[in-house]
């Protein structure tokens, strides 16, 4: 059986994510959801190592989607999409 990824999807819109969800292609892949950036701050130390992927809302509630993009980009290669609903 083919091992999944982790994909972090960072959106305060919990209708967004369970679209995101409910269209991923790839049942094996497990999707983690956080609804605003100081619970993905964990992601920033040795954690980020796990993460295949993020998903990040531009505008969230206590914060910059861009700017913490542009801090996991400091330590991770992962791929990020960034959305916005505006």
């Amino acid at each position: 059986m083919k091992a999944g990824r982790t994909i972090v999807v960072i959106e305060d819109d919990t209708d967004i994510f369970g679209t995101i969800k409910r269209g991923w292609p790839d049942p094996a892949d497990t999707l983690v959801h956080h609804r605003c950036l100081s619970s993905s701050r964990a992601l920033q130390g040795p954690k980020h190592d796990c993460v295949d992927a993020f998903i990040i809302d531009v505008r969230l509630p206590d914060g910059d989607g861009l700017s913490f993009a542009r801090e996991m980009r400091a330590v991770t290669d992962a791929p990020i999409i960034m959305i916005s609903g505006t």
